[in-house]
């Protein structure tokens, strides 16, 4: 084999790592050393002077990293849209649903029951408003709120008592019903 033969095989070489390691790290780095590559595999196949080569993939490269990259990496970048259940509940109000044993009770944030770890390791108990500041593996984290808000309802401590339709009798109980409309919603 004579020189430019190994030339054209060295760049192949450099496309093909430079992809691979790509999709193994994906920071739109070392994709643009490809088509570099192939400027000078083309020169290679032509029989052009190695050192004319090697100049022209460190130009090409820069000018490929440069020029390409900031566009490229523009229209990749999407913002990040919040899809951990502590993002999206950072900062939210709830109340205790058990005296906490151990500095853990347990919450519940819409509509589903979680474990909730004590920041402050204290006992809290049954009722305390708190506040949700992160997470541990499938705990919340929680401190007890300084401020309590009078909006949460005991039973569903997630859900202001403004969203919850009060139940009231239709009828007025009588002697003989003494029940009557209780288990009624207003509206319904």
């Amino acid at each position: 084999m004579d020189t430019q033969e190994i030339l054209i095989i060295v760049w192949a070489i450099v496309i093909a790592l430079s992809i691979a390691i790509e999709f193994i790290t994906y920071d739109l780095i070392a994709v643009w050393f490809s088509p570099a590559a192939l400027i000078s595999l083309i020169l290679a196949a032509v029989d052009v002077d190695w050192p004319w080569q090697l100049s022209t993939f460190v130009v090409a490269s820069i000018i490929f990293l440069l020029a390409f990259r900031p566009v490229v990496k523009k229209f990749l970048d999407k913002p990040a849209i919040k899809t951990n259940i502590t993002d999206v509940n950072m900062g939210k109000k709830v109340r205790l649903l058990a005296d906490s044993v151990d500095g853990y009770s347990a919450i519940q944030v819409n509509g589903i029951t979680w474990k909730a770890r004590i920041a402050e390791g204290g006992q809290l108990s049954m009722g305390t408003q708190v506040v949700i500041t992160g997470n541990e593996s499938n705990n919340f984290i929680v401190i007890e709120d300084k401020v309590p808000s009078t909006e949460l309802n005991s039973v569903d401590a997630s859900v202001p008592v403004s969203e919850k339709k009060p139940k009231t009798p239709k009828s007025k109980p009588s002697p003989k019903n003494p029940t009557a409309g209780l288990d009624d919603e207003v509206g319904s």
